[in-house]
C-alpha cells in the first residue's frame, strides 16, 4: 500500500537519499547535478526542508518510491512552482507521479493559487505526456537545464479553473445533475456499454439519496464557472461513530486534475465535523484509478460492509 508522505526538516536523511537516487538516476532532469548535491551539508538539508512549499514522498512501508514538491515564490503568492518529479524504475506506471501531482494541485487551490507552473526537459517524453494529461501546456519558454548544459527546459503552465464545492439538498437540481451523472458512469461501466434511460432510472430508484442531509449526511456538488457541474461526493452516518462515503463522481472532462482528491479531503473534514472517527466506502475491483486514489488517502481493505453489482472490494479508514 503506497501513501504519500510530506516531510519536515527531521526527514533530511530520508529526502537526501531519495534526491540523491533521483540525480543518478535522472541527472539530465534536475538543474543541480548529483557531485553538488553530495557536497550540502545535514544542515543544508533541512533548510531545503524549510523552504516554502511542501515536499512530498510517495512511500511503500518504509521504501521510499517517489518524490515530488512544490514552491511558493515569496513575492507572487498566486503562483506555484512543481519540481523535482521523479518515480524509482520499480514503481513507474503505478500512478506515483500522478498521484504527487494531484496533491500539490490540491495544495495549491487549498493555498489560493491561480497559477502552477513546471519545467520539462526536452526529450522526456513520458514526463510531458503525463503533464499534459493532468492539465499542463507548453508554453513555448525555453531555457537551459543549467549552466554549462546543452540541454533546454520548457516551461508548462496550468491555470487553476474556479472550482468550487458545496453542500446541496439532495432533491436540487444541482444534486439531480450530479447524481444521474454518477449512476449513468457507474452503470455504463457495469454493463460496458451506454447504460439506457430504463436502467438509469431502476439505478436511481434503487440507491436512493433522500437521506444525505444533516444530522444523517451531507451531499457535496463540484461546480465550475457558469455553474457547469463537474463532480460529487455524498456521506451517510451508518453509526453514531462511523460514516460511509457514497458517490464518489469526477465528470470526465475534469478527471486527472485533483478533484476526486479535493472531493475526498472536503468529506473527510465533514465527518470530522459530524463527530465521526471512522470512514468506510466500496468500490469494484475495476475501477483501478479509485483504488490507488484510496489508498494515497489512507483507506485500507476491510470486510464487507455492503452489497449489490457495484461492490466488491471494500474500504476503510480511522480518522
Amino acid at each position: 500500500m503506497t501513501t504519500i508522505e510530506q516531510l519536515g526538516p527531521d526527514d533530511w536523511q530520508g529526502f537526501r537519499d531519495i534526491r540523491l537516487r533521483a540525480l543518478a538516476d535522472a541527472p539530465d532532469a534536475f538543474g543541480v547535478t548529483l557531485e553538488e548535491s553530495q557536497q550540502k551539508s545535514e544542515q543544508d538539508w533541512r533548510r531545503r526542508l524549510s523552504v516554502s512549499g511542501p515536499i512530498l514522498v510517495v512511500r511503500d512501508g518504509a521504501t521510499r518510491l517517489a518524490m515530488g514538491a512544490g514552491w511558493h515564490p515569496p513575492d507572487e503568492p498566486d503562483r506555484m512552482m512543481v519540481w523535482g518529479m521523479w518515480t524509482a524504475p520499480e514503481a513507474r506506471g503505478q500512478g506515483c507521479a500522478r498521484s504527487l501531482l494531484a496533491w500539490l494541485l490540491d495544495h495549491a487551490r487549498r493555498r489560493d493559487v491561480t497559477t502552477v507552473e513546471l519545467h520539462v526537459t526536452e526529450g522526456n517524453d513520458s514526463a510531458r505526456r503525463l503533464y499534459v494529461q493532468c492539465g499542463f501546456e507548453a508554453t513555448g519558454e525555453w531555457e537551459p537545464l543549467r549552466e554549462g548544459s546543452d540541454l533546454k527546459i520548457e516551461l508548462m503552465r496550468r491555470v487553476l479553473s474556479d472550482v468550487q464545492i458545496t453542500a446541496v439538498p439532495p432533491n436540487s437540481g444541482v444534486a439531480e445533475l450530479a447524481l444521474r451523472a454518477y449512476l449513468h458512469d457507474v452503470a455504463s461501466r457495469y454493463h460496458r456499454r451506454p447504460a439506457t434511460a430504463a436502467e438509469l432510472e431502476a439505478a436511481l430508484a434503487e440507491h436512493p439519496s433522500h437521506d444525505l442531509v444533516a444530522p444523517h449526511g451531507v451531499f457535496l456538488v463540484a461546480t465550475a464557472d457558469a455553474g457547469v457541474v463537474c463532480g460529487c461526493v455524498a456521506l451517510a452516518r451508518v453509526t453514531p461513530e462511523i460514516g460511509e462515503v457514497r458517490r464518489l463522481h469526477v465528470d470526465h472532462r475534469f478527471r486527472r486534475q485533483g478533484l476526486g482528491r479535493r472531493l475526498m479531503l472536503e468529506v473527510e473534514q465533514r465527518a470530522l465535523g459530524m463527530g465521526l472517527s471512522q470512514l468506510r466506502l466500496d468500490t469494484r475491483n475495476d475501477l483501478v484509478e479509485s483504488q490507488r486514489l484510496y489508498e494515497s488517502l489512507g483507506y485500507r481493505e476491510s470486510p464487507p460492509h455492503s452489497g449489490g453489482p457495484y461492490s466488491d472490494r471494500w474500504y476503510a479508514k480511522q480518522l
